[in-house]
């Protein structure tokens, strides 16, 4: 299981964020990661990914980065 976090982010760098997690799900056919959400009163969002397969979780989550169009800045653990 790898858990990867992107936090503290503005709406539209998590819009940015999911809409690439999805393309990068779809372009290697793996499976979609668990998400959870959490809303600051700052109006900021935290999303938590979970992938079940290690490999899926490098495909997807490697070198996005949340400030460019491209996604998010994946902070995360293997647990």
């Amino acid at each position: 299981m790898v858990n990867a976090s992107l936090r503290g982010v503005s709406l539209p760098e998590a819009e940015r964020a999911l809409a690439s997690v999805w393309c990068r799900v779809e372009e290697y056919g793996v499976d979609a990661p668990r998400l959870r959400f959490g809303f600051r009163r700052d109006g900021s969002v935290t999303i938590r990914f979970s992938f079940s397969d290690p490999a899926a979780a490098h495909l997807v989550l490697n070198g996005l980065d949340a400030r460019t169009p491209k996604a998010p800045a994946a902070r995360g653990h293997r647990g």
